[in-house]
């Protein structure tokens, strides 16, 4: 197995029988490979007008008041399916300052969509790192888009598994019970946050921030780039924010793979990488060779 998909298998793994039916990654998959996700329905927060009721409601989760934005949640909560159009504004609120208005816009997704609450309630309320990475790979793996509104959530538990992570000390008791746990947790949220195609403008934020140099490690440099060439698709404006660091990650990183994958992948949008696609042709890494001859070959023909 790729050593790409390594942290896939290893996560997957710690899900357990609940992920059983997501296709196991391919035996030789290539770096710039994304793992399939079962049929990605399309979510209700996406597909239709916000019914005037549910409107209602969610502009008055955004009010000063305490109590009537717990109320909001609540009434939004007994509508049930009918406020699916509700779910990212309730995902939100479990942002709030208040801790009554976070119970009560986790309580109202329970009623709303139970399918996302189980994987969230797993991300949000268990103690355990090993049952987060379950939630997180099934917000990802298993709901696919339907899972974006809980994309800030995903990215705030990945953030403080790589604060914790950076806070433990090599050659101690806490980093060897802690380190590979939290590292499972920030590649099943990068994985997560892939699957869920997230379009929320604080995990886009930070995902440049750690796709540039002063990243936290190269791996996660690397991997957020991926996130962001994915995210920029095939349209020129996206792919004029991204294309600088996936050249600075060409410059910066050992052994970028994922970067060299993406400079492929963009085609003419990629052509000022080409300097330095063309001197990792001459590195003395084979994967490098091979992966930057395929992505000059994309980038000349394009």
């Amino acid at each position: 197995m790729s050593r790409w998909f390594a942290p896939l298998a290893v996560a997957l793994s710690l899900a357990g029988p609940a992920l059983a039916q997501v296709p196991k990654p391919p035996a030789d998959p290539k770096p710039a490979d994304k793992p399939k996700t079962a049929d990605k329905p399309k979510p209700a927060d996406k597909a239709d007008p916000l019914d005037p009721a549910v409107a209602d409601l969610v502009e008055k989760l955004k009010s000063k008041d305490t109590q009537t934005r717990i109320r909001a949640a609540e009434a939004l909560g007994e509508m049930g399916p009918a406020a699916a159009g509700a779910r990212k504004p309730l995902c939100d609120a479990m942002k709030d300052l208040s801790g009554s208005v976070t119970v009560a816009a986790l309580r109202a997704i329970e009623k709303v969509d139970p399918d996302l609450y189980k994987p969230l309630a797993l991300v949000v309320l268990d103690p355990s790192t090993a049952k987060q990475c379950q939630g997180v790979l099934e917000l990802g793996l298993l709901l696919g888009e339907k899972g974006e509104p809980a994309g800030y959530i995903v990215l705030t538990r990945m953030k403080a598994a790589m604060t914790a992570r950076a806070a433990l000390r090599p050659r101690t008791a806490a980093y060897n019970i802690h380190y590979e746990p939290l590292t499972n947790l920030i590649d099943a949220s990068f994985i997560a946050l892939r699957m869920i195609g997230s379009e929320d403008a604080e995990v886009l934020r930070v995902m440049k921030l750690l796709a540039a140099a002063g990243s936290p490690s190269a791996g996660v440099r690397e991997k957020a780039i991926e996130f962001l060439a994915e995210w920029a698709g095939d349209k020129d404006d996206r792919r004029k924010q991204v294309a600088p660091l996936i050249r600075a990650g060409l410059k910066d990183i050992p052994r970028p793979y994922l970067c060299i994958a993406a400079a492929g992948r963009f085609g003419k949008a990629g052509k000022d990488c080409l300097p330095l696609l063309r001197q990792l042709k001459l590195s003395g890494d084979e994967e490098t060779r091979r992966l930057a001859t395929e992505a000059v070959d994309k980038i000349e023909k394009s």
